[in-house]
């Protein structure tokens, strides 16, 4: 997928993943199994995006950032459900949605830079907090085969696919062109917390 603008499938949750990321999903509702089926079938993305929870339930209304994902994983769930754990490839700027006769959300999307590697600092609270979160928390550190812990910028978007924070703030330090603003953001918090 080039840098111009392109139509992809959407996803929109309240949960969101970002380059480098796993997320695993269950999927039941026809409009996405279909989706995850062309997907898997033929070795295309689709685009998770964070919903707008508005006052107004009825129409939809979601945030402009989102991450370009490919499925690595599926299996069978209970119930009759599909699981699949997907993995954030690329950032990306919703520039118009519209849904189609299956009422999937398609949205023209502009390719947004992900934030390069930068090397970790020597014994970072933000590092050091993921890594003690990983120990105590198994199952999210068992997603990633290899921990970035020495890349500030990944682990930087590990704690925004975790925080509960609003997603008007996670889209307002994702729409910045590195982890720097998020490693600052991350540093206050657990300097406040401590107190």
């Amino acid at each position: 997928m080039t840098e111009e603008a392109a139509s992809i499938p959407l996803f929109p949750l309240t949960a969101h993943v970002l380059p480098g990321g796993r997320l695993p999903l269950r999927i039941f509702e026809p409009r996405y199994l279909k989706m995850v089926t062309d997907s898997l079938s033929n070795q295309t993305y689709f685009g998770m995006c964070m919903l707008n929870s508005g006052p107004d339930r009825q129409s939809v209304s979601i945030h402009p950032i989102g991450t370009l994902v490919e499925i690595i994983d599926f299996m069978s769930l209970d119930g009759g459900l599909l699981g699949i754990i997907v993995e954030g490839i690329q950032r990306f700027r919703i520039l118009d949605f519209t849904p189609d006769k299956d009422d999937l959300y398609w949205g023209d999307v502009s390719l947004l830079p992900n934030w390069c590697q930068h090397k970790a600092p020597n014994n970072d609270p933000v590092i050091n907090k993921l890594a003690s979160l990983y120990h105590k928390c198994p199952e999210l550190g068992e997603l990633y085969p290899t921990h970035h812990l020495d890349d500030i910028s990944w682990v930087c978007q590990r704690w925004l696919e975790i925080l509960p924070i609003t997603a008007k703030e996670k889209q307002s330090l994702l729409n910045m062109d590195s982890h720097v603003y998020t490693h600052h953001y991350l540093l206050k918090l657990l300097s406040e917390n401590e107190t």
